[in-house]
């Protein structure tokens, strides 16, 4: 019994061992190649969406399909992650396609709000470029009377006391009051951080309602935007 028992001892650990042997011989004879594990998108994901962990699947890919490349591995490294550009289903998930919240500046508005963006003419038109993020500000239009007629007929507050002045004559009126700007870029459309002092402003993003966002759109290239500060309050 006991000779049987070490014959089959024997045989297991034999067994064993060219299973090994075999697997060796056959990863230096056929094309192995290891693997790694990445994140693949089950959806299209548009611009500045919040990513989360039901958007993609873990696979297992070839190395050399990602040798070039830095990819996220794992979903918990894109926990509070943002895409900055557009992640196609069946894509691998790179790091350069995501980034946290505060690094994008991502701008948010309340509930009935639209982001609307205001080019700005020159330094007097904005404080001498002093404005940045969060300031609270009164937004001002300066065209022809007629324009401003045509377009902002719908809120009284919005006509010029000099109405019967000829349409040709130009005319200021204030479009939004005490309004937080949500963003300010430069010519390329890059979010300036608030000590970036040196790079010329190109345009400011406010949070409005629909109807102030349609005028402001419909007054675009037809007279200048002036933005004018005002006191913090405690």
């Amino acid at each position: 019994m006991i000779k049987k028992l070490n014959m089959i001892s024997v045989s297991v650990v034999l067994t064993v061992i060219v299973f090994f042997a075999t697997t060796a011989v056959q990863k230096i004879f056929v094309d192995y190649e290891p693997t790694v594990k990445v994140l693949v998108a089950v959806q299209d994901i548009q611009v500045n969406r919040p990513l989360d962990r039901f958007m993609f699947k873990t696979l297992d890919v070839p190395l050399s399909l990602v040798m070039n490349l830095r990819v996220i591995k794992r979903i918990e490294d894109i926990r509070d992650h943002y895409s900055v550009e557009p992640i196609h289903k069946g894509e691998i998930l790179r790091a350069e396609a995501v980034a946290l919240r505060n690094e994008i500046k991502i701008i948010e508005v309340g509930e009935g709000q639209e982001k609307v963006s205001v080019k700005i003419k020159a330094p007097e038109n904005a404080v001498s470029y002093q404005i940045k993020t969060g300031d609270k500000v009164n937004l001002y239009f300066t065209g022809r009377l007629s324009v401003i007629k045509n377009l902002a007929s719908s809120r009284d507050s919005y006509i010029p006391e000099n109405v019967d002045s000829r349409d040709s004559d130009y005319g200021t009126v204030r479009l939004l009051e005490s309004v937080n700007i949500l963003g300010v870029f430069d010519e390329e459309g890059n979010a300036l951080s608030d000590t970036q002092r040196n790079i010329k402003i190109d345009s400011v993003v406010f949070g409005v309602g629909h109807e102030d966002a349609k005028i402001i759109n419909n007054l675009k290239g037809q007279g200048v935007f002036d933005i004018t500060g005002l006191p913090y309050t405690l």
